[in-house]
């Protein structure tokens, strides 16, 4: 309260100043006497959770403040109208399903630059892979990426890159294709990999991660 009495200096400031600061001369001495007439009975736990607190707050005030200025629209000037935004879109699949061709047609109904890839573990699956998609996803290209020490997350974060690099487009969205089980816990055993692909995606600028999911009926 000093501290916002002495910036902001309203009309009789003065006076609410002073009686302030004789609150806060006297908190201060009951505080001192307390802590040293009764450290050893528990008054240290407040001593040092006291500070504590103080610092935990204050960091959380500014960071409230850090992202209020950084989502603030104030001396910004407003559009004529929202402009659509540009943007790829990828669609990583380890194999064709009816989960797959959802997740490809909502991927082509949001954008003109649409590709599936497929993380190249095994050359001969891939080969198998080629064939089917010329039957299911020809309209879209396939984008084969190669994986030679098994890692589906790494080629995958590379090519996100090549295409911020080469497309120089605004958003890339990943759209994952999912399947939801019928009973919740046989969820644990599917769809781990789509969990590391958000988490690995979670914290990257300018990229959209999206699920569409196909629900089953029997399992």
């Amino acid at each position: 309260m000093l501290r916002h009495h002495l910036r902001n200096r309203k009309p009789g400031w003065r006076h609410r100043y002073l009686s302030n600061l004789l609150g806060a001369i006297s908190t201060g001495v009951v505080m001192v006497v307390v802590s040293f007439s009764k450290f050893m009975d528990g008054a240290w736990i407040v001593i040092l959770l006291v500070p504590i607190l103080v610092f935990v707050f204050s960091r959380i005030h500014k960071h409230y403040v850090s992202v209020g200025k950084e989502l603030t629209l104030l001396g910004v000037v407003a559009p004529v109208s929202l402009a659509r935004m540009k943007h790829t879109v990828i669609v990583p699949i380890s194999g064709i399903h009816r989960g797959v061709i959802d997740a490809l047609r909502y991927a082509a109904s949001i954008s003109d630059d649409v590709r599936a890839c497929y993380i190249e573990i095994d050359p001969e699956s891939t080969e198998r892979m080629k064939q089917e998609w010329k039957n299911w996803g020809h309209e879209i290209p396939f984008v084969v990426l190669k994986s030679p020490f098994r890692s589906v997350i790494r080629p995958l974060l590379e090519y996100i890159d090549d295409i911020d690099q080469v497309t120089h487009r605004e958003m890339v969205t990943v759209v994952i294709p999912e399947f939801v089980t019928a009973r919740w816990w046989h969820q644990v055993l599917h769809n781990q990999t789509a969990f590391v692909i958000r988490t690995a995606l979670m914290f990257r600028p300018h990229t959209v991660v999206t699920s569409v999911r196909y629900h089953l009926k029997h399992t």
